[in-house]
């Protein structure tokens, strides 16, 4: 599984503008994914196992899935990360296995 990291709140940066790879959910786009205000970095990425060491829910019916991002919301991230990919590889850190 590829991971992407996530913060609490908005972009904290020192540039008031975004960086490229970085998406920002306010109050509202955060709630139907059952979250606060948060961020996700996708220069940050990680390769985990899917494995209850990592998932510790992953046996339960819901296998712990908070919410589901729709399919827009799942195309609008995929077009970020390849982009990124494509346009600045460099500046994608990977961690993990």
């Amino acid at each position: 599984m590829l991971l992407a990291y996530t913060s609490s709140g908005p972009w904290g940066g020192a540039s008031p503008n975004l960086p490229n790879g970085v998406v920002e959910f306010d109050e509202a786009a955060a709630r139907p994914l059952k979250q606060r205000a948060f961020h996700i970095d996708l220069r940050c990425l990680a390769r985990v196992p899917v494995s209850e060491a990592w998932f510790p829910d992953l046996a339960l019916p819901d296998r712990g899935v908070v919410a589901v991002a729709g399919p827009h919301l799942q195309e609008r991230i995929m077009k970020i990360v390849v982009q990124l990919a494509t346009r600045s590889p460099q500046l994608i850190e990977m961690r993990g296995l």
